[in-house]
């Protein structure tokens, strides 16, 4: 395709973020397309509000043009979710200025003003609120009577009982494959970091189609690697995580099936519900 005339720059389209139809490729609206004085070429440049550049392929698929190649790699470095709102501005020669909403209709910010990625601005959050709530049991336990302290050291005994049974749960039995458990966050739930710690212990080449089976059901998934090399699953996951009714709070144990040089491209997940389901 020719490259695109300078004399459509400004010109802006809308695309609403879904998982299901949006994490491989973004189709762009035919209208769009055709205000366009010129044809666009097989490539174009995403560029977002902190000025990082995405290279991605312009292809036809089903009749209408997509982001193709280097789209899904966008999508994962700004954390796209379901209902994101996403704006595209032409500014000619291939480029186009992305600006991205969250649900809550703010702009949303992925790279804070030092550099610091979204999830790890979120692991930070997560530690903070910690420290608070630990300090805030310390200054309880600090004022009450003796009953009450004994009351809370009860409870804290019971309630270590409790985290090692769960935890047991998952070591009891020497796993048959290797093995790395995780705490969901209410982060989690969306995308899920896979240790690298565990990858490297164990040599793992972990692929980008990965199969999760969990109870008699096949889950495909997709794993991404960072900018930082963290290796996430991505896309699939928050399906997963949603038909099984994970909730923060909630353990994953998964299996690593081992493949010829260690790849891998399946795992057995076997979820630990931090509280029973009210069905």
């Amino acid at each position: 395709m020719a490259g695109a005339s300078s004399s459509s720059k400004g010109i802006e389209f809308f695309k609403v973020f879904l998982p299901s139809s949006s994490s491989n490729h973004m189709s762009i609206p035919p209208a769009f397309v055709n205000k366009l004085k010129a044809g666009l070429p097989g490539k174009a440049i995403l560029k977002d509000f902190s000025g990082r550049s995405w290279h991605v392929g312009l292809e036809i698929i089903e009749r209408h043009l997509h982001f193709t190649s280097g789209w899904e790699k966008f999508a994962s470095d700004h954390f796209l979710e379901h209902g994101d709102f996403l704006i595209f501005k032409y500014d000619g020669n291939s480029l186009f200025n992305v600006k991205i909403f969250g649900l809550n209709g703010c702009k949303k910010e992925v790279v804070n003003n030092e550099g610091i990625k979204r999830g790890q601005v979120k692991d930070k959050e997560e530690e903070e609120q910690k420290k608070k709530e630990d300090n805030k049991d310390a200054q309880t336990d600090n004022s009450p009577s003796d009953e009450q302290n004994g009351s809370k050291k009860r409870k804290r005994a019971t309630t270590k009982l409790e985290e090692n049974e769960i935890q047991d749960t998952a070591e009891c039995v020497q796993p048959k494959n290797p093995r790395f458990v995780v705490n969901i966050t209410k982060y989690y739930r969306y995308f899920l970091h896979v240790p690298g710690s565990f990858l490297n212990e164990h040599r793992i080449k972990l692929m980008h189609d990965l199969i999760l089976h969990h109870q008699n059901d096949k889950w495909p998934v997709k794993v991404v690697i960072r900018n930082d090399g963290r290796h996430a699953i991505t896309t699939g996951w928050i399906d997963f995580v949603r038909k099984n009714e994970i909730e923060a709070k909630d353990k994953c144990v998964f299996d690593a099936v081992l493949g010829t040089s260690n790849t891998c491209e399946q795992m057995h997940v076997q979820v630990i519900r931090a509280k029973p389901r009210v069905k």
